[in-house]
């Protein structure tokens, strides 16, 4: 009988692509923007590891970017990556990023980069533009620019589920680092809500180089419990003037929406809210 350490149950990939290459990427933009984040998987050949997969803008210079590879195991060679970066977006066009792989590239250390620091209060992460904490209680809380005061959730967000004519609020949680570059970080949040078989993840997503932070929630029903969207009676941001909201509330799911709101005047913090 094979053991769980045997190497005949150790994850194999078959040898795929070169050893170096490149390939073009082309990003098509619905509305210009300054410093955007973006994040994308790409297939490549055979890279003995992320460190030697580099981007290139139009003019061949180098972009800063986190390369961390997408595969079950760990042993060389890998064949899936996922780069995220940030690029400006041009008005009512596209962008053409190159990725080039392969023992000679060299990827250059980022001049600056997200920290983490843990305490009584959860994560907080800094980055030069942005900064706020990753609470397991309060889920995000405290956003706003590098420097400046907290505009956004200052006291966090809230999830409620209406059952049986009993709204009930998520309990604390757990936060994972799911990746954990040194320009790119995404944080998840998992909580319960009504039982321990009803989950809530709130995913968090911040890049060095962008005022852009990304959350998107998704509730998860593992239970015996028949719940629909309907029952979803709050999903808010607490303690926040108007111009901040976001929400979903309403007897019938009609009010579900999905908000983009201005953090200070360089960027916007997104808040996804899906189903």
């Amino acid at each position: 009988m094979f053991q769980a350490d045997d190497p005949a149950w150790q994850p194999k990939s078959p040898n795929r692509g070169q050893t170096s290459g490149q390939t073009v990427v082309t990003i098509d933009f619905p509305t210009p923007a300054k410093s955007f984040p973006i994040r994308f998987g790409i297939p490549i050949g055979q890279v003995p590891s992320a460190s030697k997969v580099a981007v290139f803008d139009e003019q061949g210079r180098p972009v800063r970017a986190d390369v961390f590879a997408l595969v079950n195991f760990t042993s060389a060679p890998q064949h899936w990556v996922l780069i995220a970066t940030v690029i400006d977006a041009p008005q009512g066009g596209n962008r053409k990023l190159t990725i080039r792989w392969g023992p000679h590239v060299k990827r250059s250390p980022p001049a600056k980069a997200i920290t983490v620091t843990a305490d009584e209060d959860g994560l907080r992460v800094s980055g030069p533009k942005v900064r706020f904490t990753v609470s397991a209680k309060s889920l995000l809380t405290q956003l706003g620019l590098a420097g400046g005061e907290p505009e956004f959730a200052p006291r966090g967000i809230r999830v409620g589920i209406k059952h049986d004519g009993t709204v009930h609020s998520q309990g604390s949680g757990t936060i994972t680092k799911l990746y954990d570059g040194p320009l790119y970080k995404r944080f998840r949040v998992d909580t319960t809500v009504l039982t321990d078989r009803f989950k809530h993840q709130l995913d968090i997503e911040t890049w060095a180089d962008s005022p852009y932070v990304k959350f998107s929630s998704r509730l998860i029903n593992e239970s015996n419990t028949p719940l629909k969207l309907s029952d979803l009676t709050c999903f808010s941001i607490v303690g926040i003037d108007r111009d901040h909201d976001i929400s979903i509330s309403g007897p019938n799911g009609t009010g579900v929406r999905s908000e983009e709101r201005r953090v200070g005047k360089e960027g916007r913090s997104r808040g996804a809210p899906y189903h």
